[in-house]
């Protein structure tokens, strides 16, 4: 049964192994330490956002933000809201486009960067072909930590992150699936597993 209810899904596996060892629960912030975030902006009107914390070897989620048909500066208030301090705030690759915005033309990074001039926006870089981010992002799970309660609705999309069903074929394809609201999160927690690395934080902040 559960391999049927899973099947075609990106990160099933990984997320029953987070679970039976324990890393899906109470995640505590640490006030001392930097949040980081990790950005989906798509070209459609979702936007998703997790917060993490580089802890020893751990990456800890300890929240998670998404929104369909708000502008940035609704995200940027949001994450004010939380009273953090921010390290990274890592960009997909398009975000350094520019794009139809409202009456303007800008790139997203841009907008977010005149939104926010004191937050460190970082885009990270494309990869060849998105199984390839997808296959980071599985193999970096075993590191990361996630809080229940607070990342509860990226979760729940990572879970339902599926491959595209080809009716023609009858049979999963090797393209995710867009269009059922779950792409979102799990874009942007691939840019966690794709962008980020303390090192170049810590130089940053020297």
């Amino acid at each position: 049964c559960w391999r049927r209810s899973t099947e075609g899904t990106w990160y099933a596996r990984q997320l029953v192994r987070a679970r039976v060892e324990g890393r899906i629960g109470i995640v505590q912030h640490i006030e001392r330490l930097p949040v980081n975030t990790f950005w989906d902006i798509g070209a459609g009107d979702g936007t998703a956002i997790w917060l993490h914390q580089y802890v020893g070897t751990q990456h800890r989620f300890i929240g998670f933000i998404e929104g369909w048909g708000e502008g940035y500066a609704h995200f940027v208030r949001k994450l004010r809201e939380t009273g953090y301090i921010f390290g990274g705030m890592f960009l997909p690759h398009d975000a350094a486009h520019e794009r139809q915005v409202t009456d303007k033309i800008a790139a997203p990074r841009d907008m977010l960067q005149e939104l926010a001039p004191d937050w460190n926006w970082l885009i990270v870089p494309r990869v060849d072909a998105i199984q390839h981010g997808i296959d980071l992002t599985r193999s970096m799970f075993s590191q990361a930590w996630f809080d229940a309660e607070r990342c509860r609705a990226g979760l729940d999309h990572v879970a339902g992150y599926k491959k595209k069903w080809n009716k023609a074929l009858q049979a999963w394809s090797d393209e995710p699936e867009k269009l059922d609201g779950h792409s979102e999160a799990a874009d942007a927690l691939r840019q966690w597993a794709q962008g980020f690395d303390p090192s170049v934080l810590h130089a940053q902040n020297r």
